[in-house]
């Protein structure tokens, strides 16, 4: 079951235990460059994520949205 993801949710990775924050969704702000996110293998409705690594350095990554799974809805 694939799920619905909105900016604030808490996420991590099917594979992984690191919580991360949603930070927007691919295709939902005009200045996405469809043509390189495709061109990377990502589509509409993947996932622009932050969090903090060991560290204390905040990362960013994008995650196709089969990988995820909800850990907290933002309301």
């Amino acid at each position: 079951m694939n799920e619905s993801f909105i900016k604030g949710n808490k996420v991590r990775t099917k594979s992984g235990n690191t919580e991360m924050t949603v930070v927007r969704l691919i295709g939902s702000e005009k200045d996405d460059e469809l043509v390189f996110i495709n061109a990377r293998g990502y589509e509409i409705g993947d996932v622009i994520c932050e969090w903090t690594d060991s560290n204390e350095n905040t990362k960013y990554d994008v995650f196709k949205k089969e990988a995820l799974v909800l850990v907290e809805k933002q309301e």
